[in-house]
């Protein structure tokens, strides 16, 4: 029942500021996978927002998707956002460690991010947490 908040919060993103119907369709589909393969979503939540907005608590979400490989596991941050006037609060880090978390979980030795995708606000976050700033970005995880 989160699909649409998260879809909502896409537009947030660079290159999802204007989603296509196909797009959105595309995005409700992933978000609904379930199984080896599948992108894993965490929601971040607020009271303030849902007593706020009326219908929803969900401020931010970040998806990783898992690449088992021959030798390795790496793990692909997708997407993180966070609803803009929440940003500043803890919120992205708050996501980025049940992400990474997860990730070690899983056994993945690297989590990759094209950094290029993100606004230049968000590089800056990226850069400040670790990532080391090419075009596909890493943070080593074991």
């Amino acid at each position: 029942r989160d699909h649409y908040r998260i879809v909502e919060l896409m537009s947030h993103m660079p290159a999802r500021t204007r989603m296509s119907d196909i797009a959105r369709a595309r995005a409700f589909a992933r978000l609904r996978e379930s199984g080896p393969g599948a992108i894993e979503v965490w929601v971040a939540e607020s009271e303030e927002y849902r007593q706020a907005s009326g219908w929803t608590a969900i401020i931010g979400f970040v998806a990783v998707a898992h690449l088992d490989g021959l030798n390795e596991t790496r793990a692909w941050l997708d997407a993180m956002v966070v609803e803009p006037d929440y940003r500043r609060r803890g919120v992205g880090g708050a996501l980025f460690d049940i992400a990474t978390r997860r990730a070690r979980e899983r056994g993945a030795s690297q989590l990759l991010l094209d950094i290029t995708r993100a606004s230049p606000s968000a590089q800056e976050f990226y850069r400040a947490i670790g990532f080391d700033g090419g075009d596909v970005s890493r943070i080593r995880l074991r």
